[in-house]
């Protein structure tokens, strides 16, 4: 047997012992005295070199420690560093920003924090323009905004349908309409004063009166037909 390999395997050991007790950064933060300043220090560090390491020098603070391994995972795009994430929110952030940036609407199912799956299943609707991933979403709020923004986008009366306040519907109408010119939608505003706006902006953009026959209020549909003409 070779007398020197058991003083190389001596050698490597303490190498391995010594890279495994250093961090893989540059640690100035040690040197600040507060808690908290040090535990801005290392999430600021973890930022700037798009990396998790610093981040598991925090203390003390799991909210702090969380955001830190949340945005540096979010920035690799790092699905399975996600699940490592200690703090609920932190690891639910994480996991829908990497869902919506990927458009994998499947992985908005796995998000334990509710709130945060409402936001996955709303950005993959969005980045997907398919509005079949509002209906996923708990929050009837943030379930409106999804469809109401999609309608937008693609022109979709249909999607308009699926909005649940009132007052957001008729908004959603009212754009679509004004967008596309098509008066039927603004048949399907409930507020007459909405129905009536939907109506003459058709007019006026399309320099057609017969549009404020539709009106079914006299001095709104006169109103209707003196600004059509004057335009």
């Amino acid at each position: 047997m070779d007398k020197n390999i058991p003083a190389l395997i001596l050698l490597a050991s303490l190498l391995a012992a010594s890279c495994t007790s250093q961090p893989a950064f540059e640690d100035t933060c040690s040197r600040i005295d507060g808690q908290a300043e040090r535990n801005s220090c290392y999430a600021d560090v973890a930022l700037e070199l798009n990396s998790t390491a610093p981040c598991d020098y925090i203390k003390d603070n799991e909210i702090i420690a969380g955001a830190c391994h949340a945005r540096a995972n979010i920035m690799a795009l790092n699905e399975d560093g996600c699940k490592d994430i200690e703090y609920l929110k932190s690891r639910s952030h994480c996991q829908a920003m990497i869902a919506v940036a990927l458009a994998k609407p499947a992985a908005c199912n796995s998000i334990e924090d509710t709130d945060w799956k409402d936001v996955c299943h709303k950005g993959v609707a969005n980045a997907t323009n398919n509005s079949v991933f509002c209906g996923s979403i708990a929050n009837p709020v943030v379930s409106d905004e999804c469809y109401s923004s999609i309608a937008v986008r693609l022109n979709s009366g249909t999607d308009c349908t699926w909005v649940r306040d009132v007052n957001s519907r008729d908004r959603c109408f009212l754009a679509v309409a004004s967008a596309t010119g098509n008066a039927g939608l603004c048949d399907r505003i409930s507020i007459n004063g909405f129905s009536w706006t939907c109506f003459m902006r058709i007019a006026g953009s399309t320099n057609d009166s017969s549009v404020c026959d539709l009106i079914d209020a006299e001095q709104a549909r006169a109103l209707c037909r003196n600004a059509t003409v004057e335009s």
